[in-house]
């Protein structure tokens, strides 16, 4: 018998909570209320409408609440149940529970081996439930539906999450961020969410096995700077996006990866997969076997080794199966490059892109009885060099992508033969078993004024200290200190004053491991100021009216989660909300900036290495909403930025080099949607600027190798594009004049500008434009006016698997140039890529344009 180790894992947590139990009747509950004694409680009946929070607060070890199926509702904000003591602490069960109409359902927070188990936390507006810096803790049976997010584990590790339903919340199913590690999910269905798992920001050794993620409108599983990932037994089917897609640093694998188009294994990094609904047909005389996978890469760096697994060779000579790709025609994937005829898998080093997405599909010799050849098949450490039947050339490439750093030496994935397409799984990270012995929690030490603190230790503020006339109000001079504000406020009697806390060693030396959470600093010149520090953080605060909310000065491995900031700002170039600046391998998360008007930035990354900013939103009439300054190897993502009418720019990137703007929505600025200067080997994918009064996206100075992807010029309908080269503008625009004889467009457009001779520009074209126009896609090509309709000169092209053509064009010498994709008119519905139920996907097709356009006219 198998036994499974989140299965010990559970049970060992399941022993711990009832070890010691007696038979004494559990405490009635039957209102909001905080348990501070150790022992068992139950629920009597619901609570309904509660304004109270947590309701439910529980600050003790050894507890057991037992909601007996009842629910605890709330008004929409605040939290439902929350476990959380001075100190850790541990052996906490909450269970049997319904908890509705929180901002936060479930909160766990500084815990160790407890249990949440056959919990409902549906229908609140953050998330249904968290643990924060939570460890050796199990959620089980869990239901997460309606939420922003479904669970968050955020700085928290060694956890086990078994069987949850996490199904349509808005936006992400799991989350595993903020230095959370060694955590599993294990036997759980994830549907119908934005993005289905979300692993990222320092997150290492997560394991997902035994589990769905279908529905996801944008990715399945994203993964971003999460070194060992590992996916077992994981089917991900449905996604709107990617399947898998990983971002920054670190290597995925995955095992019997199901798709609806292949069962894969993979090592990767910096890679996005996904199935291919219609594979496309393999070239003459040559059969395909165990379907195709799509791939593209995320950044420089990038590889990918991939098995294909195949139950039969399915009319291709099997001995001949080699991994082919297609980018615009077939060839084989140079290198490594094999089939194991035991296990039925074919590998392959995967990793040269083309800066496009490329397809990848086992293909042999058509013939139903093998063919000898001279080559044997490779042994797992050997390198096939394979003969194919014909060596395609590639289409050329549309969008150039950075040099990519040389990929790892890869060894072919192998598997153990067995009768069916079993390769051989990367071993999960070693879990350590949970034990029930408590942590001692640390002694906290009671803070009533402001005050030096100059020893290891827990600090609790213990009232608000308002009008202060300290230069600093708490001065943190000491390395392992975490300084709690339990919610209280330290309010400066006005400006100048140094800092509300300041954390740094008067000798000029590095503290470490500082924490200053749950705080709000008013009215300070710097309301949180970290110099020369490292792994350290600044969660939950919210800082307001300060000059500079968060300031990070020469450090380097902090986290700044949780921040709310609000009416801060003032002149000179540091006025914003948050400024980080010389340091490196550092994120700013789940923050929120409002500064006032007269501020010239929200958020500033100044001289910086590898910071990450993200889950980021800005609401403001500043300067700029964010601005990555001199650095190199800096990340914006998942950033929303609501800019006001005296916004000069709502991104800007200036002399950083390798900077990455991924999933950010602009709007409203005065002048550039995004303006990028004096930088090199850029990324910006997935932008959508809308409403702005200069530019979309400009690139500017000695801008060089910028690679622009899915830039949405608009929210309406967008016309999707993307560029690569310097000096160069790209904004939307509508029809110039009537189209050339014959021909007929598909309404995308971009209007390109600038002083770059050489701008490749992407223009993303979909099927109901097809549809619309009434237009074959085998006939688009990609067109420009510049006074005049012209057919686009080489190099240039279509890629129809892609949906999308290409075309370079000279700025250089004309204030603007349209680029267009036109076709043939009335060349009849698209027909390239078609497959069984096509027909239907254009019918379809052709209804949504018919009833968006009745609704238009209506």
């Amino acid at each position: 018998m198998r036994i499974s180790i989140p299965f010990l894992l559970g049970a060992l947590v399941v022993l711990g909570g009832v070890a010691g139990g007696t038979a004494t009747p559990p405490t009635p509950v039957s209102e909001c209320t905080t348990i501070d004694t150790p022992g068992s409680y139950e629920l009597t009946g619901d609570i309904s409408n509660s304004a109270t929070s947590p309701c439910i607060e529980i600050t003790t070890s050894d507890v057991v609440f037992d909601g007996a199926g009842h629910e605890i509702d709330g008004v929409g904000n605040g939290t439902g149940v929350q476990v959380a003591g001075t100190g850790t602490i541990s052996n906490v069960t909450v269970r049997n529970l319904r908890v509705t109409d929180w901002e936060t359902g479930v909160r766990y927070a500084t815990v160790s081996d407890s249990v949440v188990d056959s919990v409902n936390a549906s229908g609140n507006g953050a998330t249904g439930i968290v643990f924060s810096k939570t460890t050796a803790s199990t959620v089980r049976d869990a239901t997460v539906t309606g939420n922003e997010d479904g669970i968050r584990l955020v700085g928290s590790g060694d956890n086990v999450v078994r069987a949850l339903d996490s199904a349509a919340n808005a936006n992400r199913g799991v989350v595993i961020r903020s230095r959370s590690f060694n955590n599993t999910l294990v036997g759980s269905a994830v549907s119908d969410n934005r993005v289905g798992i979300a692993i990222e920001t320092a997150s290492p050794d997560t394991t997902v096995v035994d589990s769905t993620v279908t529905g996801s409108t944008t990715d399945g599983v994203a993964i971003e700077d999460a070194d060992g990932t590992h996916l077992e037994n994981v089917t991900v089917l449905g996604s709107g996006d990617w399947a898998l897609t990983q971002a920054g640093v670190g290597t995925t694998t995955t095992t019997d990866l199901e798709l609806s188009s292949a069962i894969i294994e993979t090592r990767s990094q910096r890679v996005s997969l996904r199935d291919v609904p219609t594979p496309t047909p393999p070239p003459s005389g040559m059969s395909a076997a165990g379907g195709a996978v799509e791939a593209t890469d995320t950044g420089n760096g990038a590889y990918l080794f991939l098995n294909v697994s195949y139950a039969s060779a399915s009319g291709a000579a099997e001995s001949t199966l080699r991994m082919w790709r297609h980018d615009g025609s077939w060839s084989t994937v140079p290198g490594t490059n094999g089939v194991d005829t035991a296990a039925n898998y074919v590998y392959a080093n995967a990793t040269a892109f083309p800066g496009s997405v490329t397809e990848f599909a086992p293909l042999g010799n058509g013939s139903s009885t093998p063919t000898p050849t001279a080559t044997p098949s490779p042994t797992p450490n050997g390198t096939a060099t394979p003969t194919p039947n014909g060596t395609a050339t590639p289409s050329p490439t549309p969008v150039p992508t950075p040099t990519a750093t040389a990929a790892p030496t890869m060894t072919p994935i192998t598997a153990t033969p067995t009768s069916t397409p079993t390769p051989t799984p990367t071993p999960p990270p070693t879990m350590t078993p949970i034990t029930a012995t408590p942590t001692p929690a640390p002694t906290a030490v009671p803070v009533s004024d402001c005050r030096i603190i100059d020893e290891p230790g827990l600090y609790v503020l213990t009232q608000d200290l308002t009008d202060r006339p300290e230069d600093v109000c708490i001065d943190i001079r000491a390395s392992s200190v975490t300084f709690d504000g339990d919610g209280h406020v330290v309010d400066s009697a006005g400006l100048p004053s140094t800092a509300g806390v300041l954390a740094r060693d008067p000798g000029g030396g590095q503290l470490t491991d500082v924490t200053v959470r749950d705080l709000e600093a008013t009215d300070w010149s710097r309301g949180i100021r970290f110099r020369d520090l490292a792994a350290s953080a600044v969660t939950d605060v919210e800082v307001r009216n300060n000059s500079v909310g968060v300031s990070i000065l020469s450090a380097t491995d902090i986290a700044v989660t949780g921040m709310e900031g609000s009416l801060n700002g003032g002149p000179g170039w540091e006025g914003g909300t948050i400024v980080v600046r010389g340091t490196t391998d550092s994120t700013v998360l789940n923050a929120t900036s409002a500064p006032i008007g007269g501020a010239l930035i929200g958020y500033l990354v100044d001289g910086s290495t590898n910071v990450t900013v993200a889950e980021v939103s800005f609401d403001s009439d500043a300067g700029a909403g964010i601005h990555v300054l001199d650095g190199s190897d800096n990340t914006v993502r998942d950033a929303r930025i609501r800019a006001g009418t005296y916004t000069w720019y709502g991104l800007g990137v200036t002399g950083s080099d390798r900077v990455e703007v991924r999933d950010v929505a602009i709007n409203g600025s005065a002048n550039d949607g995004v303006l990028v200067t004096d930088t090199d080997d850029g990324r910006i994918v997935n932008v959508t600027a809308w409403d702005n009064g200069g530019d979309s996206l400009s690139a500017q100075g000695t801008t060089t190798n910028l690679t622009v992807r899915e830039f949405h010029l608009g929210t309406s309908a967008p016309t999707v594009v993307g560029a690569t080269g310097r000096n160069f503008a790209l904004n939307p625009t509508g029809a110039p004049a009537g189209d050339p004889s014959g021909m007929q467009n598909l309404s995308q457009y971009v209007r390109v500008s600038g002083s770059n001779p050489d701008v490749v520009v992407n223009v993303s074209y979909g099927l109901t434009d097809l549809v619309a126009a009434n237009v074959s896609e085998s006939t688009v090509e990609p067109w420009r006016y510049d006074g005049s309709w012209s057919q686009a000169a080489s190099p240039a092209g279509t890629v129809p698997g892609s949906n999308y053509v290409y075309a370079t064009v000279d700025v250089s010498g004309s204030p603007s140039i349209v680029v267009a994709p036109l076709g043939e008119a009335d060349s009849g519905p698209p027909t390239v890529g078609g497959g069984p139920g096509f027909g239907l996907l254009v019918a379809l097709g052709a209804l949504l344009v018919w009833v968006f356009g009745l609704r238009r006219v209506a």
